[in-house]
């Protein structure tokens, strides 16, 4: 760990009055040390901890933890700031008095999460550790996922990995249910969000081309429409996709 951003600072237990020093990371950087992240999960970093009365009190200091594995950018602080006034009134919303801590490597990141002491950041962090363990699982559910062969023959004159791409992505519709257009439209939207996937829309891709993409499920009889209505349901036909292997 870098030895700048540990700190050791006097702090008298306000439970006790005993007086002691208590180290402090002001930068957590949970990336290059996950031993940190782990600190972090089990509510045991940047808290005070008195050696005489075993009181455990949260920091009274402002700390950054960054995760570029888990896409965390965040500024802790002490959770009864949310309380008070005085927090508000010398708040910086530019980062420019809360930046001056980061040195060396560190970037700056605008997307960044105010956490209000040491839980508030552990919700966090469980968040996108399950967030994070979700998207590995999509993609890993991508790679393994087998397209039936009668499915491929069936619509044999387009691209095998763009039918692999819309089947996998059907499989995230829910079964049995029957769904309007935009519904249709917020679960493509949901599932680029977690998988960015160029074999099934651009980036720059409108609400027109997401209106072609339902239709073009429909006609590889992956969605069925529901008395010719603007309403859909996935066929049952494909559905669970986990099917037998096929050549994909």
């Amino acid at each position: 760990m870098n030895q700048q951003n540990v700190l050791n600072q006097n702090e008298t237990c306000p439970v006790c009055g005993e007086y002691q020093t208590v180290e402090f990371v002001s930068i957590v950087n949970a990336s290059e040390f996950p031993e940190l992240r782990a600190k972090v999960l089990d509510g045991e970093l940047n808290q005070f901890f008195c050696r005489k009365c075993e009181s455990v009190l949260p920091n009274p200091q402002t700390w950054f933890y960054l995760d570029n594995t888990l896409s965390i950018y965040a500024i802790v602080v002490p959770p009864d700031s949310i309380c008070n006034s005085n927090f508000y009134a010398q708040w910086n919303p530019e980062l420019d008095r809360q930046v001056q801590l980061i040195t060396g490597p560190y970037e700056l990141h605008t997307n960044y999460r105010l956490c209000f002491g040491l839980e508030d950041l552990v919700r966090y962090v469980t968040f996108r550790v399950g967030y994070y363990t979700f998207r590995k699982d999509v993609r890993r559910y991508y790679l393994d996922c087998r397209v039936p062969e009668d499915f491929l023959q069936k619509n044999k004159f387009a691209k095998r990995k763009r039918l692999k791409s819309l089947f996998c992505l059907v499989s995230f519709f829910p079964a049995g249910q029957v769904l309007t257009l935009n519904e249709c439209i917020y679960l493509v939207n949901c599932h680029l969000t977690h998988f960015n996937n160029p074999n099934i829309l651009q980036k720059e891709a409108g609400q027109k081309e997401r209106i072609l993409l339902i239709e073009e499920l429909v006609a590889l009889g992956l969605l069925d429409k529901v008395m010719d209505k603007v309403l859909f349901q996935v066929n049952q036909e494909w559905y669970p996709l986990k099917n037998e292997a096929g050549d994909n």
